[in-house]
């Protein structure tokens, strides 16, 4: 998988009717909860990322928690990892994302990202 399909990977979780990014106070950056599909195994619903708006980082934040949602589903981490490995793996793929994302040549992929979350704000 390259860093763009993974991307576009998360762009489709973001992008789904029932996903919201809600912002309120909180002890931490941002969290997120997630559905398991019954009726399909690789997929989630009601994806909920609750993002703390006094803080930096909107895009880094919900490319984040969308990485945690995306790896559960396809590669069970959060049943084989302790959390603070998981942290560590979605901390590694959220900076090489967020690095690609901030490139000069991709800096209106950067200018989507924060339009579709402001859209999806409750």
């Amino acid at each position: 998988m390259t860093k763009l399909r993974l991307l576009s990977e998360l762009r489709r979780l973001l992008a789904q009717p029932d996903t919201q990014v809600i912002e309120r106070r909180q002890k931490w950056c941002g969290q997120s909860t997630w559905d398991y599909d019954e009726a399909s195994p690789k997929r989630v619903t009601n994806i909920r990322i609750f993002r703390d708006s006094r803080r930096d980082g909107k895009v880094r934040l919900v490319i984040h928690e969308l990485l945690h949602v995306y790896m559960a589903l396809h590669l069970g981490i959060d049943d084989r990892m302790v959390y603070e490995l998981e942290e560590a793996a979605i901390l590694g793929w959220e900076a090489k994302l967020y690095a690609w994302l901030h490139a000069p040549k991709h800096t209106r992929e950067l200018e989507s990202w924060n339009k579709a979350i402001e859209r999806k704000v409750r």
